[in-house]
């Protein structure tokens, strides 16, 4: 669906949903992905490691935020 200026709310509302499914998706990458570097870290002790996982961390929090923002959004539409 494009975005345009002339969305009603029920589509706005729609695209929000699919986002969120795609949020959804992604933040259980960036977990797989954080998970993976804790493995790492059992044998690399390395900076890079640390700040590897230190930003994937952040992009955890960054997906939440947005899921929230985007669910609060929704909520608004609905009521």
């Amino acid at each position: 669906m494009n975005v345009t200026g002339e969305m009603t709310a029920t589509q706005i509302i729609a695209l929000i949903e699919r986002l969120s499914e795609k949020l959804d998706a992604i933040h259980s990458d960036c977990e797989s992905i954080s998970a993976s570097l804790d493995l790492l870290r059992e044998t690399d002790r390395s900076k890079k490691l640390e700040n590897a996982e230190k930003w994937a961390g952040m992009a955890l929090g960054i997906i939440s935020d947005a899921d929230r923002a985007l669910n609060n959004a929704r909520q608004f539409l609905t009521y």
